[in-house]
């Protein structure tokens, strides 16, 4: 039976990677390319992850940035292999199948894959982003520039050990010990089976927020300016960004063929805008280009502006918590429609509003697409040129725009299962043309259209 779980697996698996994973990944060859370069780099590699001393700044500064990646691919890695390695052995112990009847054998087909969906699904996007993460950070620049690990021009390279990196080594040897003998011991015992299945459950689920924990750093005030075309708006640049009291910005020009323009937060803490290459050629085949780029700067100060980098998971935990909230409301008020029938109709309303909330409202993709929608809006005000400049601009685009070919499996994952914060261009730029600020009743609004959305099989986005 473990064969034909791991089997099952297996095919799964194959076919995430072959039909979703291989089409999200920016390079080829991954896992061929990093074997070359651990051949390569371990020695390197493993003074870099136990310490060292008496190095330059700069190499430091670098050799943290590639430990952090890889450590990061490392616990992904490693979570999920323990995952669908153990997964199997566990849910045998919680299922008691002796007999092998074909009943209890699919049975246990079917909760597995069930198991492993569910895995697949939660960390799908999460494992390509740090992979993709990884392969521009660390496989690429290790590529063209192998001595950024080389401790040649240091004399003594010392591993520096201290007590967190003695214990993390000795309590994952004592947890893999005591695994093996409680095992042993219990394996007869139907109460340490469901502990064990409930503490694999809970462990390979929860989120690990451990590798991603964030200096504090000194943030200075400036605005920074990089690339010709940008300094020739770097005026109109800094009106924008005093109209919403941005002191600190750094907005420049990525050299790629990439169509993009994006808002994040630097490693140093300072708010960035990039914008590549690609769509920098591609605004200026317009001839209003100038206002176009303005407006598109305009729409990712305006992520800066609402802070949506960190408050959108707060949004999702608020909402959660107001589904909760329903929830009991609706279970008080079943009990109450006992006494009188004349709460019913409250009922109803509330299992309706809990609907919304629950499908929609209590899901990262609606706030990412809340985001999206506000930015717009307030670029509208902020950059005070004709917005329907930036509206035809896009119609263009669109219509000129090849349509992608996909399968029918990466269908279903870009319309149900991917974490994509934008809503279809065609939507924004109806709303563009029709409205000029953002109002409260939006957000509800919003989550209407997505439930049309999915009634209509146009996925999360309206695609």
């Amino acid at each position: 039976m473990f064969f034909l779980g791991y089997l099952v697996q297996f095919i799964i698996i194959f076919v995430w990677y072959k039909f979703i994973l291989v089409k999200e990944l920016k390079c080829k060859n991954i896992v061929r390319r990093s074997i070359h370069i651990l051949f390569n780099q371990r020695k390197n590699i493993i003074f870099a992850f136990l310490g060292w001393e008496n190095i330059s700044e700069e190499r430091e500064k670098a050799m943290c940035s590639i430990k952090k990646h890889l450590s990061e691919m490392f616990m992904e890695t490693f979570l999920l292999m323990g995952y669908f390695i153990l997964g199997p052995i566990f849910l045998k112990c919680f299922i008691n199948y002796e007999n092998r009847s074909i009943l209890g054998n699919l049975f246990y087909i079917v909760l597995l894959c069930g198991l492993i969906f569910s895995r697949l699904k939660e960390d799908t996007q999460k494992t390509i982003e740090i992979i993709n993460a990884y392969t521009q950070n660390v496989m690429i620049p290790l590529e063209k520039k192998p001595e950024l690990l080389s401790f040649g021009d240091v004399q003594k390279p010392v591993i520096v050990w201290n007590v967190k990196k003695v214990l993390i080594i000795l309590m994952g040897l004592l947890a893999m010990i005591t695994c093996i003998a409680l095992l042993e011991q219990f394996k007869d015992s139907k109460v340490f089976q469901v502990i064990a299945v409930l503490t694999l459950v809970f462990v390979l689920i929860r989120e690990s927020s451990i590798i991603s924990s964030k200096n504090n750093i000194d943030v200075g005030e400036g605005i920074y300016i990089e690339g010709y075309i940008l300094d020739s708006v770097k005026e109109d640049i800094e009106n924008m960004c005093v109209q919403l009291g941005i002191k600190s910005l750094e907005c420049k020009i990525i050299a790629t063929g990439e169509r993009y323009a994006e808002s994040k937060i630097s490693e140093q803490g300072i708010p960035q805008i990039d914008i590549s290459n690609g769509f920098i050629t591609q605004i200026y085949r317009n001839k209003a280009a100038r206002d176009i780029l303005l407006m598109t700067i305009a729409h990712e100060l305006g992520h800066i502006y609402y802070n949506d980098f960190t408050n959108i998971s707060k949004r999702v935990r608020i909402s959660n918590f107001v589904c909760l909230i329903l929830m009991v409301l609706n279970m008080l008020g079943l009990i109450a429609t006992m006494i009188t029938p004349i709460f019913l109709i409250i009922v109803l309303l509330f299992m309706g509003i809990e609907t919304v909330f629950g499908k929609v409202m209590c899901d990262t993709r609606f706030w990412k697409q809340i985001a999206e929608l506000r930015a717009d809006r307030l670029a509208i005000n902020v950059c005070k040129n004709d917005k329907m400049l930036f509206v035809e601009f896009w119609k263009g685009y669109l219509k000129n725009q090849n349509k992608e070919e996909t399968n029918i499996i990466d269908q279903f994952y870009r319309r149900y299962i991917k974490v994509e914060g934008h809503p279809s261009m065609e939507y924004r730029m109806k709303l563009i043309e029709k409205r000029e600020k953002w109002s409260w009743w939006e957000y509800f609004e919003h989550a209407l259209v997505i439930m049309k959305w999915h009634i209509t099989n146009k996925g999360w986005n309206g695609i």
